[in-house]
């Protein structure tokens, strides 16, 4: 097993937990402090990661990077992940996991159209793979 392959299967179980956290949270945090309170976390331990390997806390680039790094934190982070606190809350983690795997199909489609990449057998074995599990765990917790 590849260092690469540790870390995508370490990206999964990541996500997951932090799903499930967020939905627990949501009980009882409405999604935009639950949003503010996880950025605030995010912050802390990129500045604390940043500072013990070593590395410059704030990069230098153009202003245009800049800028484009502001937009895409704002509508990424602060919007983005407010609406998926709110999803949490409205539809369940069961529910979510289906509405995020139309994520991925969809950006085949597109991949598709756009610049007519095609996916190999394996590719579609894994995704139905993925879309079963998703759909079977739905069904036992219904």
């Amino acid at each position: 097993m590849s260092q690469g392959d540790i870390y995508a299967v370490l990206s999964g179980f990541f996500w997951s937990f932090s799903v499930i956290l967020m939905r627990v949270s949501g009980f009882t945090i409405p999604p935009i402090p639950l949003t503010f309170f996880k950025s605030f976390v995010a912050i802390l331990c990129f500045f604390i990661a940043s500072t013990w390997l070593g590395e410059s806390l704030v990069p230098s680039l153009s202003g245009n990077a800049w800028m484009r790094l502001c937009i895409s934190g704002v509508l990424g982070i602060t919007l983005a992940d407010t609406l998926i606190a709110s999803a949490l809350n409205r539809l369940g983690a069961s529910m979510h996991a289906l509405a995020d795997c139309i994520y991925a199909p969809s950006m085949v489609v597109v991949g598709f159209i756009m610049f007519g990449e095609r996916l190999t057998g394996w590719e579609i074995f894994g995704g139905t793979l993925v879309i079963s599990g998703v759909l079977i765990g739905m069904g036992l917790s219904a």
